[in-house]
């Protein structure tokens, strides 16, 4: 049986002293901790299970999560501060705290309205693009993984959770020919399990994202894996206008990220932070500010 959460507070991981949970999952649980020397230094600490480090390649991936966020070095992507092992077998890896919402929980709370949506997500292409020029595909990218962070200059976004990233330039990371991601937001490329996945598969995750955060819920819905491989393979998504008050320019745009051609997206994350961005500045000038949903 997995240790509860609670079980590791006041525990000392390198100068980190763990204190309150924040959050469990399959595979780890994730703390608030304080530094031991520096005064009101805090992290957060995600612990890997003890059962899942016993596996091997769970464990390379748990540590590849920091390698692959570190390398990227930039504003829109968690900062991983250190990673540790223990004498009793446990790993860590130090992330910064984040003090804010999933966007899960935004896009479930309230209509997010088409300019915020378009500029949240220009703040996601903009953390992929670095991390993509880095040699990183996320490959799980989802609204869960996105943080939202009040600042003064406004709300600003942090990717996270690198946890089965790829590495371009390290293909021993991940296995070849094994699907990974979450299924409503997964490429048709990666149901095929084709082994040059590359950062066009996180620009249809992406889309997927764009379609939720402009109408509640991502393009397609299924009720076991075998559904949504069939949407994502041979299912025209839908159109974000025909099921809410979506303006032209966003609904074509969601449309392009997910097409099923990847060859058919637009070229990089580059590309699609500039022509969010363009869309969010059409409506500012129109005045537009049509609500994302309820649906029509």
């Amino acid at each position: 049986m997995e240790s509860k959460a609670h079980s590791y507070q006041g525990r000392v991981l390198g100068n980190w002293e763990v204190q309150r949970p924040l959050g469990e999952g399959a595979f780890g649980a994730v703390y608030e901790a304080r530094h031991l020397r520096i005064v009101n230094r805090f992290a957060a600490v995600k612990i890997l299970h003890r059962q899942k480090a016993l596996d091997p390649e769970i464990r390379q991936r748990f540590f590849n999560e920091a390698s692959a966020a570190s390398s990227a070095q930039h504003p829109n992507i968690i900062e991983v501060f250190d990673v540790g092992e223990t004498s009793d077998g446990l790993a860590f890896v130090v992330m910064e705290l984040l003090r804010g919402q999933r966007l899960a929980d935004l896009i479930r709370a309230q209509a997010l309205g088409a300019r915020r949506a378009a500029l949240l997500c220009a703040q996601v292409a903009d953390a992929l693009h670095a991390a993509h020029r880095a040699g990183v595909v996320h490959r799980d990218l989802k609204p869960d993984n996105i943080y939202v962070v009040n600042r003064e200059s406004g709300e600003h976004v942090k990717v996270l959770d690198f946890g089965i990233a790829k590495l371009w330039n390290n293909p021993t990371v991940t296995a070849t020919n094994v699907m990974m991601g979450t299924p409503p937001y997964m490429a048709p490329e990666q149901w095929r399990t084709e082994p040059d996945i590359d950062g066009r598969a996180d620009i249809y995750a992406l889309g997927a994202i764009l379609c939720e955060c402009l109408t509640g819920a991502p393009p397609f819905s299924a009720t076991n894996q075998f559904g949504y491989l069939d949407a994502h393979l041979h299912q025209a998504p839908p159109d974000p206008r025909s099921r809410a008050r979506v303006p032209d320019g966003l609904a074509t745009l969601t449309l392009q990220l997910l097409a099923k051609d990847r060859a058919a997206r637009p070229r990089d994350m580059e590309q699609v932070a500039a022509l969010l961005r363009q869309e969010a500045t059409a409506l500012t000038r129109d005045g537009i500010e049509p609500p994302a949903y309820p649906a029509l």
